[in-house]
């Protein structure tokens, strides 16, 4: 994941995300006590000029349930691609393998950048 952060700064790449993406990150931390990083991503999502964190709204919530009822996708999953969709995303980025068969045009795997 520090790696996708140290591109997304030094390549200047707008990155648009819903927030679970947010809340999927810091709840390894907060779970085992690390606040101190808790504070760090809380600051880094919530400041840089470069990454938006978008609230789950009507349009996003349309992409999720289409995709819910083509797919077996789980919600959080339904709504960080509905996200994506809403948004005309130009890449997605994830550890999910099978969101490559999804749409495979899109999706850049984490472990292969």
């Amino acid at each position: 994941m520090e790696k996708l952060f140290y591109d997304v700064s030094i390549y200047q790449v707008k990155v648009i995300t819903s927030m679970i993406t947010f809340i999927e990150i810091v709840t390894h931390p907060a779970r085992i006590g690390n606040q101190e990083l808790v504070e760090q991503y809380r600051t880094y999502f919530t400041r840089s000029s470069q990454i938006t964190l978008l609230p789950i709204d009507l349009s996003i919530a349309n992409e999720a349930i289409t995709l819910r009822t083509q797919y077996t996708l789980k919600t959080p999953d339904a709504i960080q691609l509905g996200t994506a969709l809403a948004y005309s995303a130009t890449y997605i980025i994830t550890n999910d393998r099978q969101w490559k068969q999804l749409t495979p045009q899109n999706v850049l795997l984490v472990d292969e950048m």
